[in-house]
């Protein structure tokens, strides 16, 4: 019998600084803005799927790219959210993603896949806070969508 050792990683921990708060819209936009979106790694072009590991005291302290997608779109499984968030010992997380066009509104794929993972963190017991989508500032408009705001994550 052979066995196969995976290794896995989270890829940045960090202190909290703060205005990490991971219950705040406002705040997670910014934390996407100021950490994320400057790592050297990062490609505006691109959707980057991104999970926020918070403390008890909801705070961010470190974060995960859980998927590199395209243009217009980054998929994912429930999983290669949970799994960075349970080796992280995290209390609960926010997923974010940017949208390169701009524009924060979800598609389709977004509210659906964001359902799946409410259901499969509730069966798992780590608290889902919020999913972030990070657009551009744009006069009328906030440049994020949130989830949790919008009523689909309590």
């Amino acid at each position: 019998m052979r066995f196969i050792i995976r290794e896995h990683r989270v890829v940045r921990i960090g202190e909290p600084r703060p205005s990490s708060q991971g219950d705040n819209p406002e705040a997670i936009y910014r934390y996407f803005n100021e950490v994320v979106a400057a790592d050297p790694a990062h490609e505006p072009d691109k959707e980057h799927l991104v999970v926020l590991f918070l403390n008890t005291r909801l705070e961010i302290f470190g974060w995960h790219l859980a998927g590199l997608g395209t243009l217009n779109e980054v998929s994912f499984h429930p999983r290669e959210v949970l799994r960075p968030a349970i080796m992280s010992g995290a209390y609960g997380f926010v997923l974010t993603h940017n949208h390169p066009s701009g524009d924060p509104s979800p598609s389709i794929s977004d509210d659906r896949c964001t359902r799946r993972l409410v259901e499969a963190s509730d069966v798992l017991q780590i608290r889902f806070l919020d999913h972030l989508i990070v657009g551009d500032p744009l006069a009328g408009r906030k440049p994020w969508f949130s989830f949790r705001e919008s009523g689909i994550i309590v």
